[in-house]
């Protein structure tokens, strides 16, 4: 499952193909693990874990009532958040070694995490379509995943937008020296020793 989502205009950013492979990886590992499961539940027995760690498991039912409830209310959206949550801090941590501009980056990453979040709620209709007896339903048609998909692309586009502002912020003077500091240690180890010494100094001057 492969997440897609356009660059900008102007150009991918050079960490726009390190991003695309670790979304569209943890995007697969997604479907592998959690979603691809349930198109065996005839088969059976099925097992699966939902994020927090409990079991689900069926064997020897159809896909209705509690079964099919349990696949669409919020099975698989704490997934996509933990990924979208670990896309943005993998997407600062590279823009800050690389010295890339992360605004660049975090717009690109929301693009690639809507376009997986599609992929995977297209991907659970297609199975909810597959396991449904379509002698009991009077359209068997693909499920609407429009509402999964909308409050799915407001949590990414909150979970971007308050990196943006907070990348947007003035700094305070001691935020910005302690970052000055940590991205200088070597000056700042200096300038330690030389306030070290001169304390010492007046302290043998009896000025201290």
């Amino acid at each position: 499952m492969k997440a897609e989502a356009a660059p900008a205009k102007s150009g991918p950013s050079p960490l726009w193909p390190i991003m695309e492979k670790f979304v569209r990886d943890e995007c697969e590992k997604l479907d592998r693990a959690q979603i691809t499961p349930w198109a065996f539940l005839r088969a059976g027995p099925m097992r699966v874990k939902d994020f927090y760690g409990g079991e689900i498991c069926y064997q020897g039912v159809g896909f209705a009532g509690s079964t099919r409830q349990v696949f669409w209310s919020r099975y698989i959206e704490p997934f996509l958040e933990d990924i979208a949550f670990r896309a943005v801090d993998h997407a600062l941590r590279l823009s800050r070694e690389k010295g890339v501009d992360p605004q660049r980056v975090l717009v690109e990453t929301q693009g690639l995490l809507i376009g997986c979040s599609r992929k995977t709620f297209g991907r659970m209709a297609a199975i909810d379509l597959r396991l449904r007896e379509p002698s009991l339903v009077d359209n068997p048609a693909l499920r609407s995943t429009t509402r999964e998909q909308q409050g799915m692309e407001q949590f990414i586009s909150a979970r971007i937008n308050a990196e943006l502002m907070a990348l947007q912020a003035p700094k305070s003077s001691w935020k910005f020296a302690n970052e000055w500091f940590r991205e200088h240690p070597l000056i700042g180890w200096f300038i330690t020793v030389v306030i070290a010494l001169a304390g010492l100094l007046l302290r043998l001057l009896g000025i201290l």
